[in-house]
């Protein structure tokens, strides 16, 4: 975003004070760039179009034919270590990559950045980025290990930086990657709301934060096995320093700029894989054995041999051969994501227990309505295609199976209600739960059932229903511009 705009933004939220652009990062997410798609040449739409040159379309480079595509040397997330979106058969799946979750650990290390940078400028306003980046490492290192600080002085606020931020970087490499189950460590989820809520009720930080004193001893256990991947001395083996803080401080240096060269793409991707491929550290038990088996990355013998089918997620799962469903290794979905931070804005509200986000994709994600647990009326199963993600026949080695596609439609609909349960406190304090009458308009086929009768009593030349006038007045008063610009003041 521009000066120009964010100042007219400002002025449009009665926020004048220009101070707040000077410490602004302007963030555009990578998935602006779009990447010419391989696909099968004969089912390629685009070779309709005209060619400025032959050797564009899909017939010369098995990719489709887009116009305003990014250039290969400027985009950031490629290949080999992601793999752009493709269908070059029927039996593949092009929902299947690690696009989004890239996406998702971009924009955390922005926030990343800004926090180490609101952290440290207050006490040390000339600090560097790099300094910021240390600093805010060692926050995260004394909050969540206990250590005391080098100079025996912690700022009042650090344990509130440091919470969010561990939880940040436990976004950026989730605990468990299976759909419908909790992404985020528990120690983490809880610190944060415990935190909030504490400095919300008093006028300011009355003691040290540590994740000791404010979670079990398992809890605080599983954070600090976590936490351990990121604080070795060797750095060659601590994810923090070899891993993440560099490709951090090299976005909080550049500060979203994009007048960047070429040059500065490349060591921005460098930086970038570096920073993903330290997934590997943090799943090692000591930065030299290889993963757990467990581990989607467990037969990677070192950061620099991790690959697209280690980081990739997997769609559908396979019952038969073990295989279950789950998200990529780094980052979480962009929506996961905007749930965790939307939690953590409430984190001061009554009640709010946890910042956590079950993960959540599938089949059910890209068509609800393919719900292969929904049968018929006289319990015959739906048709292959009615159940199928993309609507079409013959889809099982894309897809999965009737039997695997049950099995990912129960662990997603169990993810819905987990994130409805953990996003509570925010939804009923923004509006409290309307009546059971009002809750029910609409479902049942009440609407149609209302229509028809409103149809009929039209024709008979009666007065209408009370459901009728009732609606229809609520309808009136909802459209009403003065009740519309109380929501946007734009309007």
């Amino acid at each position: 975003m521009d000066t120009g705009k964010c100042q007219s933004t400002l002025n449009i939220a009665n926020q004048h004070n220009a101070c707040c652009i000077d410490h602004a990062t302007a963030v555009h997410p990578f998935q602006w760039q779009a990447l010419r798609p391989d696909i099968e040449p004969t089912a390629d739409a685009s070779l309709r179009t005209c060619f400025r040159d032959e050797l564009e379309s899909g017939v010369s480079s098995g990719r489709a034919y887009l116009v305003d595509s990014t250039p290969e040397a400027y985009a950031l997330v490629r290949e080999p270590l992601f793999r752009r979106p493709c269908q070059v058969s029927s039996g593949d799946c092009p929902f299947g990559t690690s696009y989004e979750e890239a996406d998702t650990f971009f924009n955390v290390c922005n926030t990343l950045a800004l926090i180490s940078e609101a952290s440290l400028k207050p006490q040390q306003a000339d600090a560097t980025p790099a300094e910021c980046v240390s600093w805010l490492g060692g926050c995260i290192d004394r909050f969540v290990m206990g250590h005391e600080s080098s100079d025996g002085h912690s700022e009042g606020y650090e344990g509130s930086w440091a919470a969010d931020a561990a939880l940040l970087v436990n976004c950026l490499y989730p605990t468990c990657t299976v759909v419908g189950e909790y992404a985020l460590l528990k120690g983490f989820a809880k610190a944060v709301p415990l935190i909030q809520q504490e400095l919300h009720n008093s006028s300011g930080p009355q003691k040290r934060f540590r994740l000791a004193d404010l979670v079990s001893n398992e809890e605080c256990n599983d954070a600090r096995e976590f936490w351990s991947a990121f604080s070795r001395k060797d750095y060659s083996k601590c994810a923090w320093r070899a891993g993440l803080a560099p490709f951090v401080t090299l976005l909080l240096t550049h500060r979203g700029s994009h007048k960047t060269s070429p040059e500065v793409i490349e060591q921005f991707r460098s930086s970038f894989e570096t920073a993903v491929r330290a997934v590997w550290l943090v799943h090692s038990r000591d930065g030299i054995a290889r993963p757990h088996d467990e581990s989607p990355a467990a037969d990677a013998t070192s950061p620099a041999h991790i690959s697209r089918h280690h980081i990739d997620p997997v769609f559908v799962g396979d019952e038969d051969m073990g295989i279950l469903q789950r998200g990529a290794i780094i980052g979480i979905k962009p929506h996961s994501y905007r749930q965790v931070i939307a939690e953590m804005l409430g984190a001061h509200l009554d009640g709010m227990e946890e910042c956590n986000v079950a993960l959540n994709s599938g089949g059910m994600a890209l068509r609800v309505s393919s719900d292969p647990t929904i049968i018929e009326a006289d319990g015959r199963e739906r048709t292959d295609k009615s159940i199928s993600p993309t609507q079409t026949e013959g889809d099982d080695a894309a897809y999965g199976t009737r039997a695997n596609k049950i099995n990912g439609a129960e662990r997603q609909k169990s993810a819905w209600d987990r994130n409805a349960r953990l996003g509570k406190i925010l939804y009923t304090s923004i509006e409290k739960p309307h009546s059971a009458d009002i809750r029910s308009r609409g479902e049942f086929g009440f609407s149609q059932f209302f229509q028809m009768e409103a149809n009929i009593n039209s024709c008979d030349h009666q007065l209408p229903s009370h459901a009728y006038t009732f609606a229809k007045s609520a309808i009136s008063a909802a459209s009403d511009p003065s009740v519309a610009k109380l929501v946007n003041i734009c309007l």
